[in-house]
């Protein structure tokens, strides 16, 4: 998924659920996506310079991308 045009990736769901991992790429951050079996959530840990600035979970990627954003930007 990108910041890029904002869009998703067709299939990236159901690659995530079958325990893919995938990348949000973005202006000021880089994110690392992965389905967390246990929680039933989509989880995203978002890197700056490097840096784990934490994890943010959502029960959709469209959530997640949603949550993501608008706490380190939309560029």
């Amino acid at each position: 998924m990108t910041n890029y045009d904002q869009s998703i990736d067709p299939g990236l769901e159901g690659h995530l659920r079958a325990g893919g991992t995938g990348i949000h790429s973005a202006w000021n951050f880089n994110g690392a996506l992965r389905w967390d079996v246990r929680e039933g959530m989509f989880t995203e840990e978002v890197f700056m310079h490097h840096v784990s600035r934490g994890t943010r979970s959502a029960a959709t990627i469209e959530d997640l991308m949603r949550v993501v954003n608008d706490e380190f930007g939309w560029d």
